[in-house]
């Protein structure tokens, strides 16, 4: 996994040279995100926060984005509480600031996935907690990121006959993409559905799915 990472991150400095800074940032976040993935999150801060200056200094706002992002789910997984509020805050104030739609819907699948986490609902926009995917650019952004948000929401919710008929709508969304993280959580949220509805042999059959793709 990590010599993935590498590629990553030797790749993309050519492509930030020869775009004049366009994706600045972006292999210390690979770094970041490999160390918070993997659970070492004594590693994570420092590139992290790395990505964070360097595409400020380019105006990347995307991966200033993801930087926030990924700093604000470090803080949240080693109990930094008012480092995560700081952080949220600081992506709410950059989300109220854009004028691109396109990094602007990028906030918002940031800021609706940490406030699902963090059970603040009313936050989040009607149009993730709606499932609108005639919104803007809903349909492209982190190859159907959104619909993992949406699930989290019906999860949160308990609203498990609505999860239940468009689960065939949110595997086609990741399949589209090969998007193997997101179908894998599909599987674990379906789990979640299934063993509320249908008992712990339907939900765990579907998180051997899940699992199988993982390993």
């Amino acid at each position: 996994y990590y010599s993935l990472v590498e590629k990553i991150r030797k790749g993309f400095e050519y492509h930030i040279k020869a775009c004049n800074g366009c994706g600045a940032g972006a292999s210390s976040l690979a770094q970041a995100e490999y160390y918070l993935e993997t659970g070492n999150f004594e590693k994570v801060e420092a590139p992290a926060l790395e990505a964070l200056y360097i595409s400020r200094q380019y105006e990347q706002t995307c991966i200033t984005a993801a930087s926030l992002f990924a700093l604000a789910r470090l803080y949240r997984v080693i109990g930094k509480t008012s480092e995560l509020n700081e952080t949220i805050q600081e992506m709410e104030v950059l989300r109220n600031k854009e004028k691109n739609p396109l990094n602007s819907d990028v906030l918002d699948n940031a800021l609706g996935y940490l406030n699902v986490l963090m059970n603040h609902i009313d936050k989040i926009p009607s149009w993730l907690r709606e499932d609108d995917i005639t919104y803007r650019f809903s349909s492209y952004q982190g190859t159907a990121f959104n619909h993992l948000v949406y699930q989290m929401i019906l999860l949160k919710q308990q609203d498990y006959e609505t999860f239940y008929k468009k689960k065939h709508s949110f595997f086609l969304y990741f399949k589209q993409f090969h998007n193997q993280l997101g179908i894998v959580l599909f599987h674990i949220n379906f789990s979640i559905v299934l063993y509320y509805t249908k008992g712990i042999d339907s939900a765990s059959a579907e998180l051997e799915k899940a699992l199988d793709i993982a390993q």
